[in-house]
């Protein structure tokens, strides 16, 4: 996590709306739960992201899955959407 606190402002320079930091300290994995207007701007920032050098080489290994929202529920719960 703290290699990662270097990259926070660069990160904040692609197009997302906000992202969750996760962290399992005794595993040393990190992650994040992203969200983005649209599938759309998850693939330029991804690109973007990239062209900065904000992927390797601090990130090992990578997964993406790309979820629709559910507003109606997400709502429910005081997510910021």
């Amino acid at each position: 996590m703290d290699a990662a606190k270097h990259d926070i402002p660069l990160i904040n320079e692609i197009d997302m709306e906000w992202k969750i930091w996760l962290e399992d300290k005794e595993e040393g994995i990190i992650g994040g739960v992203y969200c983005f207007r649209d599938e759309e701007a998850f693939k330029k920032s991804m690109a973007k992201g990239k062209a900065k050098g904000l992927l390797p080489p601090l990130i090992e290994k990578i997964s993406t899955q790309i979820f629709d929202v559910n507003e109606e529920l997400s709502k429910v719960n005081k997510a910021p959407i």
